[in-house]
């Protein structure tokens, strides 16, 4: 397996993450703005901080789009590392 990337893929896969980075970090802003502001509050007036499983969900709300930012980022830097400019 070659070590190298060529500029041209290096290029679309550095898209692909910048845009899959601003989409997660995009909906982290909105599950963090709806858990500050509207105080977590769902449907039929049940909130997320009722249950006793409240941890497990923040972690689960907040945790999946920040894995996606972080992986996102990580991809794009991973990238630029095996980058062979032709």
């Amino acid at each position: 397996m070659s070590t190298v990337m060529h500029r041209t893929k290096y290029k679309v896969l550095r898209a692909l993450a910048v845009l899959a980075a601003l989409a997660a970090a995009a909906l982290l802003s909105l599950i963090l703005f709806w858990l500050i502001v509207g105080r977590g509050v769902i449907a039929c007036g049940k909130g997320i901080f009722d249950g006793s499983v409240w941890p497990l969900n923040i972690l689960v709300f907040v945790g999946v789009p920040g894995g996606l930012l972080v992986g996102a980022i990580a991809l794009a830097r991973y990238c630029s590392r095996r980058l062979w400019l032709r």
